[in-house]
């Protein structure tokens, strides 16, 4: 059938032209039809000629539970709860797929309440069910929840398939979770399970972020079919981890083996660099990533190079980086960045220009003005630091810094200010 081929090829708005005219054309289709158009519908998110065919159905067609769970599946998929919810309600026959269709579509909606309850109503439960829960789970920050559900399902005997272990990795790597992590990789492999570019880069960002970077380097070195999303993976995770050579040498590798990097590769391209001190490096990346490879930067990557040359001390060319750039809520890590570069190498007179640039904004940046404070401090401008400090003391300023003070005698020749400031300084 042509609707299903185009489906196939990704091609959906095309699928959804053909369903219309076929529609126009007085054809009587057949259910497998239907589902094939509710589909085309769902991933095009068409939801006109979806909701005919659900008029279709009740009116002529005749209930079919399968017609019924792909309607109810793009309500779901496209945000329409309510209606998916009425149609589940006034469904005259479910089964464990309409179950699991609402159960996805109620976390997908952020109402993880209402899917744990539907889902404990369910007295049998398959595979998908549980996963369904699961990912749930995951995709809300429950992971613990998510492991329980795991062992529960194990004690109900239901095995996890390939999709089930990649969701359980994800939920190990969320909080750090290594022997669990461990024990499903061990499952993994005892059911003969490829180690493929989906379940290998689950395996290496659980193993990075449980600080085993290096059995993290195992599995992708055991990987069939590396993709983009694998090579990024066991950069980002080599940057994070403070191993900046051996980060930028697998991305030479990558780029060698005609892999195209994409936006969040350059992260850790970058923050490899950043770790490492390499200015010249991370400046030719950055330049690549829209010269070379048409990828615009983004805030992430800007903050990265900003955060190395920062750090480098190469101020001048971070502040024109960063100069024809709005000051608002998502550039302010930008100017954070600078300005600890500043305050690193005293640079007081461009913390002074950033403070201003700052200044011309409503909401109060307590952070900006403990880093200004600093920045006198570790110049030894007492007095500068002393106003900035006293300024934060305004209700709307939410930081307390802590603070120290050591009493010399009654001498008043501004060491007792330099002393009390640097435990400031320390502190905040």
């Amino acid at each position: 059938m042509m609707i299903r081929c185009y489906i196939r090829c990704g091609r959906f708005t095309a699928a959804v032209a053909l369903a219309e005219e076929m529609e126009r054309s007085g054809a009587t289709p057949d259910r497998v039809t239907l589902v094939t158009a509710v589909t085309a519908c769902s991933r095009a998110g068409d939801l006109s000629l979806g909701r005919r065919i659900h008029a279709y159905m009740d009116a002529v067609f005749g209930f079919s539970l399968p017609v019924a769970n792909a309607l109810l599946d793009m309500y779901m998929k496209n945000g329409c709860l309510e209606e998916a919810v009425k149609m589940f309600e006034q469904m005259p026959e479910r089964n464990i797929i309409s179950l699991t269709i609402l159960v996805s579509g109620y976390a997908l909606a952020g109402q993880l309440d209402k899917a744990r309850a539907l889902f404990y109503q369910c007295t049998e439960k398959d595979l998908i069910l549980w996963t369904a829960m699961i990912n749930a789970c995951v995709q809300h920050g429950s992971s613990e929840e998510a492991l329980t559900l795991f062992r529960d399902m194990r004690l109900q005997q239901v095995e996890p398939d390939r999709f089930t272990v990649v969701t359980l990795l994800t939920c190990c790597a969320n909080i750090g979770a290594l022997d669990q992590g461990e024990w499903i990789h061990q499952y993994a492999e005892g059911r003969k399970m490829k180690i493929d570019a989906v379940l290998g880069t689950a395996l290496i960002e659980m193993y990075s972020k449980c600080g085993h970077v290096d059995k993290a380097l195992h599995v992708f070195g055991r990987m069939q079919g590396r993709d983009a999303a694998a090579w990024t993976a066991i950069i980002c995770g080599l940057a994070t981890h403070g191993q900046a050579s051996r980060a930028l040498e697998l991305f030479e590798e990558m780029q060698i083996s005609k892999v195209k990097p994409d936006g969040i590769t350059f992260i850790g391209v970058l923050s490899a660099c950043c770790h490492g001190g390499l200015v010249d490096e991370g400046r030719k990346h950055f330049q690549a990533m829209k010269q070379v490879y048409r990828i615009e930067p983004r805030i992430e990557h800007y903050s990265c190079f900003v955060n190395l040359l920062g750090r480098a001390g190469v101020l001048d060319e971070a502040e024109r980086l960063i100069n024809d750039m709005p000051v608002n809520k998502d550039t302010m890590p930008l100017f954070g960045a600078l300005l600890t570069g500043c305050k690193a190498h005293g640079n007081v007179e461009m913390s002074e220009r950033l403070a201003r640039r700052i200044a011309g904004q409503d909401s109060p940046k307590p952070g900006v003005n403990v880093l200004m404070s600093n920045v006198y401090a570790t110049a030894s401008r007492w007095e500068e630091a002393i106003r900035v400090r006293s300024e934060m003391a305004h209700p709307t300023v939410k930081k307390t810094a802590g603070c120290s003070s050591i009493e010399v005698k009654d001498a008043d020749d501004g060491t007792n200010t330099g002393i009390y400031l640097m435990f400031q300084n320390q502190n905040g």
